[in-house]
């Protein structure tokens, strides 16, 4: 029975999301009603925060896994630090894009257009009282504010957090890797049940939790073995600086 419920819920999130996609029609808000009474009836937005926050730390890049379901069902979405909540600005990952006199730019974007993102607006706080040392950690000699989050700004002007400047591995070489982005790519096979990539001695490695059950169905004996063999796998498809030097 919870099994064709799921089916079911995922079948109308889909089918909402895509017309939603295709033709600005909020199909969610007709076919979630029952759905969003039964929760709270007066509830109008819904507010998302930029990173799904952990103890100590600012948190990680914000899932659309959770994005979705909250626009989708008819909830409106209202994010913190509104420099990037513009009203009606929605794509599926993003933050959004600037609001009223709202900046955004990325600082020292890589490759890929990836950076530190920096914001700076009426909206955005004039520093801390009386804490010169803390305001120039952060914000800019020219007054924008450090969020410490990385990102970047797509053709259209919408945000997109990935990561956390404090989090990014730097290799030898001077090469950066965000251990997020890794750990969904290696973590995607079936096989492992949870990776975390470190860095050791400028060099990637990973700790890997395997799923048994998964590897001996591919007649490994040898779960070590059978995971490297995986990871390996995984690898072909990420830049050579991006795998991983072996297993602790």
């Amino acid at each position: 029975m919870v099994r064709r419920v799921r089916l079911i819920w995922r079948a109308l999130l889909n089918s909402a999301s895509l017309v939603q996609r295709s033709t600005g029609l909020r199909l969610g808000r007709l076919l979630f009603a029952p759905i969003r009474r039964g929760i709270v009836a007066r509830l109008r937005f819904a507010g998302l925060g930029w990173s799904e926050a952990r103890a100590g730390n600012r948190g990680t890049a914000r899932s659309p896994r959770l994005d979705r379901p909250v626009g989708v069902t008819g909830w409106r979405r209202l994010r913190r630090c509104s420099p990037a909540n513009r009203p009606g600005a929605r794509r599926s990952g993003s933050v959004g894009r600037p609001l009223a006199d709202g900046e955004i730019r990325i600082a020292q974007p890589d490759g890929e257009g990836i950076g530190e993102i920096e914001l700076h607006g009426s909206s955005i706080t004039d520093g801390y009282l009386d804490n010169p040392e803390a305001n120039r950690e952060a914000f800019t000699p020219d007054g924008w504010y450090r969020t410490g989050d990385l990102g970047f700004v797509d053709r259209d002007g919408f945000l997109f957090v990935t990561g956390r400047v404090k989090e990014v591995l730097v290799l030898g070489g001077g090469k950066k890797a965000s251990p997020e982005d890794l750990e969904r790519s290696y973590g995607s096979a079936p096989e492992i049940a949870e990776v975390a990539v470190l860095e050791d001695k400028g060099a990637l490695v990973a700790l890997v939790r395997p799923e048994p059950a998964k590897l001996h169905e591919r007649g490994v004996t040898n779960l070590r073995d059978g995971i490297r063999i995986i990871l390996a796998e995984r690898a072909r498809e990420l830049p050579s600086w991006q795998r991983l030097s072996g297993l602790p």
